[in-house]
Formats: C-alpha cells, sequence, structure tokens
C-alpha cells in the first residue's frame, strides 16, 4: 500500500491509529497490520514494548530505557 501511494502522491502515506479497548487489542490489531504490510511498514508502541520485553503498554520511564533513536 505505501509503494502505491509513495508512487501516486510522491511520499510516503503515515497513519496514526489510536486503538481504543486493551491492550491485547492493541497487539492484535499491530500483528493484523504487520502480516498485510510487512514488519518494516508498521511503528508501534507494541513493537517498542517487545523490545523492552514488556507484556504491557511501555510508560514514559520504560521509553526512556530506549535509544532514542527509536522513539
Amino acid at each position: 500500500m505505501n509503494d502505491a501511494i509513495a508512487r501516486d502522491f510522491g511520499g510516503v502515506f503515515q497513519m496514526i491509529v489510536d486503538v481504543k479497548g486493551e491492550w491485547a487489542d492493541t497487539m492484535a490489531l499491530v500483528d493484523k497490520l504487520t502480516q498485510i504490510e510487512g514488519a518494516e511498514a508498521v511503528l508501534s508502541n507494541t513493537a517498542l514494548a517487545r523490545w523492552l520485553v514488556l507484556d504491557r503498554a511501555p510508560t514514559l520511564e520504560d521509553l526512556a530505557d530506549a535509544p532514542s533513536s527509536l522513539i
């Protein structure tokens, strides 16, 4: 999808999605989007949480432990 948008409009299409519900709902949505678009196309809090080995949404304190290039 991003390739088609970049070709037609000259840039990368970015979308921010705010998920209502539980953390598990967010993880399930990100997993589905990743299956469709590929891991390199989906940047999410769930990826950061997995990188930080968390089973919940990362807090600001958790994100302080992540390399600044990821945030």
